[in-house]
């Protein structure tokens, strides 16, 4: 086998090793060529082949190494400074002298979306510059609803940033941050200024001293980082500009530290010191209680089987397993000792399979909030969930959780795994905000001891067709708003509803709500198929209130006496309105109501008669089809 074949096979696997082959054959002809410019450029990796693949990037690849080579065709650089050349393109040029420069392009930034670089003392490792579009103030966040790297409010505001030592690595910050659904926001124009306008390279280097290592060859790859070393490193997390990658490598700023394996593993953004016993975060700023999770370790054995490694640590109170798989990414996690789950338990880590922590009672917020692997966790002892509980998973299969009784705001938000068909918790009595708000799989919901339901339950799921709450005493705002299947609901105990509840149900037929005294502003509006509606002890309606139902034809209610404005609007087959001790009324109710044959409102007080619709004055003055009974 040729000499680089042999090397590329063993650092980086007999795949790359093939296409190598394919790829590159005249640079195989001189030995040690392309093996040099592999492990020059490339951390070795045998994940390096599967991720090229995977991203389609065999060309951009191939022009990448052989950009070593062609050195001298590189366009010959303006002489023009940097400030010039982005003139020209249509940009403000700023350089940053002191921290307080910095923060003066801060207010171009969307909330949630500003840069590291106004919190953190950049000047001390990076030479920062900014442009910005002239026409900025034209450019509105609002329209980009799916942000694209290199659109237009992407690159609206750029930071330039080269780092201080001989390499000066440049990165090129996005507008969008990292609020970008694909690609780098720290690699945008790929971190070649030739991207944006040819010369910008030379410039920067002939105005301020700025030369790059290697910039005529520029290489991007989803979850690769360039080190300072020129090599690429992939990365399993990127927090606070710090990457954590494979290999036991954690890049900060561009500088590359190898952690020793026979003493670390870096799993996730955590470090486990085999020699101290102990688990650590790099980054101090990072709050996850997971690192406390098991106390007084005893005893740590690593287990390799094939691909993965199993941890298992044994401490003065009992043991924790943990699986990583060929990344070194934590995906099972075992821990029969912990009770009480402080917050953000693993809040930021991804692939995390399966979670056993039966002995638990108590979790705290944020609990797996970022994950979105999870298909099994088993929690058969818990009896409080804290907010934002498993938010955007979107694997989970089954939800049980036998023995909860309270749960925080935020329970499994936006989780949207078809396979998640039913939802069994039978002891839980409060529930909080937004309770597995837009997740479209769900089908049955039985959860028979609830009495106080917060904002949001249910909120944009299309799904539910069934749902047990017969206890429940308190709903929230947008109750099941959006929901597109449930036709019946009976709701025996219910007395307080908030707004906007079972608005735009477009299925629901029948509604039993016996005990609810108000019904605020939005409920059942644009409800096209309620047949029936019994809630006898209703005495105010909001604004709004079954506005946009052709389906209900009779409303009687013995108690009603106060109405808002557009109640019972557009509903067109409503023959029979009835109640008796109704004395006060809002604008056009009952409005654009061509059928009405039976109507008592006898107790209306003078002042609101004015506010009864056009139609039902002139029903008394003409003879019609239909014989209106009008009492007032």
């Amino acid at each position: 086998m040729n000499y680089d074949l042999k090397i590329i096979k063993k650092k980086f696997g007999e795949n790359m090793m093939k296409l190598s082959r394919e790829l590159f054959p005249t640079l195989l002809e001189e030995k040690g060529l392309l093996s040099g410019l592999f492990l020059d450029n490339f951390n070795p990796s045998k994940m390096l082949y599967d991720d090229i693949k995977k991203e389609h990037l065999e060309k951009e690849f191939k022009m990448f190494i052989y950009g070593f080579l062609n050195k001298d065709e590189v366009i010959e650089n303006s002489k023009k400074t940097p400030k010039e050349l982005f003139e020209e393109i249509g940009y403000d040029f700023y350089e940053c002298e002191t921290e307080e420069d910095i923060k003066k392009f801060k207010k171009y930034y969307a909330r949630g979306e500003e840069l590291c670089t106004f919190n953190d003392k950049r000047l001390d490792k990076c030479y920062v510059f900014f442009v910005v579009k002239k026409n900025v103030d034209e450019i509105k966040r609002e329209k980009f609803k799916n942000p694209i790297r290199e659109d237009e409010y992407g690159t609206s505001v750029m930071s330039i940033q080269f780092t201080r030592d001989e390499t000066h690595t440049l990165s090129i910050k996005n507008r969008y941050n990292h609020a970008l659904l694909e690609g780098n926001p720290d690699a945008t124009y790929r971190n070649n200024l030739e991207n944006i306008a040819p010369g910008l390279t030379k410039s920067f280097e002939n105005i301020y001293g700025l030369k790059q290592f290697n910039p005529s060859v520029n290489f991007e790859m989803k979850n690769y980082v360039r080190g300072k070393d020129g090599k690429f490193y992939k990365y399993n997390y990127e927090i606070n500009n710090v990457y954590y990658c494979t290999d036991n490598v954690i890049i900060d700023n561009f500088e590359v530290k190898k952690l020793p394996k026979e003493r670390y593993i870096v799993m996730d953004y955590f470090i486990l010191d085999m020699k101290d016993k102990k688990i650590t975060l790099y980054d101090e700023s990072i709050n996850d209680s997971f690192v406390s999770s098991i106390k007084n370790i005893k005893k740590i054995d690593v287990l390799k089987n094939g691909l993965t490694k199993t941890i298992v640590i044994i401490g003065e109170e009992g043991n924790m397993i943990i699986k990583l798989d060929l990344n070194d990414r934590i995906i099972e996690v075992d821990n029969e000792t912990l009770k009480n789950v402080s917050g953000d338990y693993l809040s930021m880590t991804k692939y995390i399979d399966k979670l056993y922590l039966n002995n638990v009672i108590e979790v705290g917020n944020n609990f797996l909030s970022k994950n979105k692997s999870l298909s099994k966790i088993s929690m058969d002892n818990v009896k409080v969930i804290g907010n934002n509980f498993l938010e955007s998973n979107n694997n989970i299969e089954e939800v049980s959780f036998l023995n909860v009784e309270k749960i925080g705001n935020g329970f499994m938000f936006q989780n949207n795994n078809p396979k998640l068909k039913k939802i069994y918790i039978p002891k839980v009595e409060i529930v909080g905000n937004s309770f597995m708000f837009r997740n479209n799989s769900v089908m049955e919901v039985f959860m028979p001891s609830v009495k106080s339901i917060g904002n949001n339950f249910f909120d944009s799921n299309q799904i539910v067709r069934t749902l047990e709450i017969p206890l429940a005493e308190k709903i929230g705002d947008n109750f099941l708003e959006n929901n597109g299947l449930i036709n019946e609901l009976y709701l025996p105990s219910t007395i307080n509803i908030g707004s906007n509840f079972l608005k735009q149900n477009q299925m629901l037929e029948k509604l039993i709500i016996p005990n609810v005294i108000e019904l605020k502003s939005g409920t059942l509006q644009h409800n096209n198929n309620l047949k029936e509606l019994y809630a006898p002890r209703v005495v105010k309606i909001g604004n709004n209130v079954l506005e946009l139902n052709n389906s209900l034809t009779e409303f009687e209610s013995l108690y009603l006496e106060e109405v808002g404005d557009n109640f019972l609007k557009y509903n067109r087959w409503l023959e029979k309105f009835i109640a008796p001790n109704l004395r006060k009324i809002g604008l056009y109710i009952l409005s654009s109501n061509n059928v009405l044959i039976d109507v008592d409102i006898s107790s209306l007080i003078d002042e609101c008669k004015d506010n009864l619709s056009k139609y039902m004055k002139e029903m008394l003055k003409q003879e019609t089809p239909y014989t209106l009974k009008l009492k007032y």
